[in-house]
């Protein structure tokens, strides 16, 4: 048997440049008088600034975090130090240093999962809010000893058995004890505004929870409007990243081209397909065959995903088209605002449009394949649905609620765009799908959504879904 190929070694301090091409494992050489560590797994990089390592030393697991800045590296330790002072738990330092051209420190690794990912395995609302209530109390007594942290969110607590852990020292601040109204307040919105729009009715069991734990008042009103105003600010930062390279996206731009492609789905059978889409669907499953649009169902590196080209009709079409935004781009960005709403739709892999300059022409979109049944083969051709009836009747209901508080229209609500899978029910063909800041258009595009809805039916279901309904048809009187 051939021996194994020595890990190439990399000076810690060429990481400063390090992009997201860089490949574990190698060693890590930190100076002369170090042995190296073995990095395993990059878990974040933000060139020139700081990268973080999953590295093994002396045999463990543990954290690597390397600076470029120093404040960077001071605000880690002075966080950490703010939080030891407090008897608040995280994770111990096992060394550091700040003698070369660089930083870092060293944190003991901890096997256990973030709440972020807790919250990933409730399966139900009700589950997932159990999830966040655990943070809470962590929260409350922050608050309580004059601490907050700025980039609160589920990632950043570990959970230990009953014991929550805090990472991500750098962004602890410390203020009066305990927190004003004011800072307490945006400090505990900045965590909820993380929840879909249509969570908004646990909104008081929260805030009931987290006055529990601590002596700081301010109104559910006032929570609201913060939740609000940070979630429309995140997704407007989330909508300008779906759109530009980082460590989610790989974006490409030249004369002729645009490509969006996710970073985790880069390969060469990727790129191949990429190259060459038409071919790739020729050689690829026909699921539908039109003038507007084609779709085909082919497999990549062992994964079933479908591919939407977006046809140009005719030359009056393409000059109608070429200055405007493509249909594909339209519905890359409507899957990931559904998405960020809480709302299931096969997840965008990539993006791609034929160009001339700013000129647009022929696009495609590149998304999941995703196993179900439509509404209508369920409800009307009587098949066998992935979910009981009256689960997905209710997921139903919590999408057209979904959509009123994520103040979104579908535009097409026919029963074939709406897919039943084992993980629930899933919005598809999105094209038409618009995002409104006026209340009454809001309305009435979903009214026009829900009289769509309610003609795939029967009578006997379409009286049904009617009941079910009712309260929600209600909110848009």
């Amino acid at each position: 048997m051939p021996a194994a190929s020595p890990l190439p070694s990399i000076a810690a301090s060429r990481l400063k440049s390090a992009n997201h091409d860089l490949t574990p494992p190698f060693l890590l050489e930190l100076d002369e008088s170090l042995e190296p560590w073995r990095c395993t797994a990059i878990l974040r990089t933000l060139p020139e600034r700081r990268i973080v390592l999953l590295v093994n030393k002396d045999g463990k697991n543990a954290i690597a975090k390397l600076f470029f800045r120093d404040k960077d590296y001071h605000r880690e330790l002075e966080g950490y130090q703010l939080l030891q002072t407090q008897q608040q738990p995280c994770a111990e330092i096992l060394a550091h240093d700040d003698t070369s051209s660089f930083q870092y420190i060293l944190f003991e690794y901890i096997d256990a999962p973030s709440l972020a990912a807790l919250w990933q395995q409730g399966r139900d609302r009700d589950q997932r809010i159990n999830t966040l209530c655990q943070a809470i109390p962590r929260i409350a007594e922050l608050h309580r000893v004059g601490l907050r942290q700025m980039d609160i969110h589920l990632d950043n607590f570990l959970c230990i058995e009953d014991q929550l852990v805090l990472i991500d020292y750098a962004s602890i601040q410390r203020d009066s004890a305990p927190l004003s109204s004011q800072l307490a307040c945006h400090n505990f919105a900045h965590l909820i505004a993380q929840l879909a729009g249509d969570y908004s009715a646990y909104y008081p069991q929260l805030l009931s929870l987290y006055q529990q734990h601590v002596a700081i008042s301010f109104s559910l009103q006032d929570l609201t409007t913060q939740v609000e105003q940070l979630r429309a600010k995140r997704w407007r930062h989330y909508e300008r990243k779906i759109a530009r390279d980082c460590s989610e996206f790989i974006a490409e731009q030249q004369f002729n081209s645009r490509l969006v492609l996710r970073r985790q789905s880069d390969s060469y059978a990727m790129r191949k397909l990429l190259q060459a889409p038409d071919a790739a669907m020729m050689q690829g499953v026909t699921l539908k065959q039109g003038n507007t649009a084609t779709v085909s169902r082919v497999c990549i590196d062992q994964q079933s995903l479908v591919i939407k080209r977006y046809n140009i009709k005719s030359s009056l079409h393409a000059i109608n088209r070429a200055l405007r935004p493509t249909r594909a781009w339209a519905s890359w960005r409507n899957a990931y605002k559904l998405r960020f709403e809480g709302l299931l739709t096969p997840l965008p892999i990539a993006l791609s449009e034929h160009r001339f300059g700013p000129l647009r022409s022929k696009a495609y979109l590149l998304c999941e394949h995703i196993e179900g049944k439509d509404l209508w083969q369920v409800f009307n051709d009587g098949e066998d649905s992935p979910l009981p009836l009256v689960m997905l009747e209710k997921q139903v209901v919590d999408m057209f609620e979904g959509l009123l508080a994520g103040k979104l229209s579908h535009g097409d609500l026919k029963g074939t765009n709406l897919i039943a899978t084992t993980e629930g029910l899933q919005i598809i063909d999105l094209d038409a799908m618009k995002s409104h800041s006026n209340e009454k258009k809001l309305k009435n595009a979903l009214q026009r959504d829900l009289q769509r809805f309610l003609r795939n039916f029967n009578e006997q279901q379409r009286q049904r879904f009617e009941e079910l309904l009712s309260t929600f048809s209600a909110k848009l009187k």
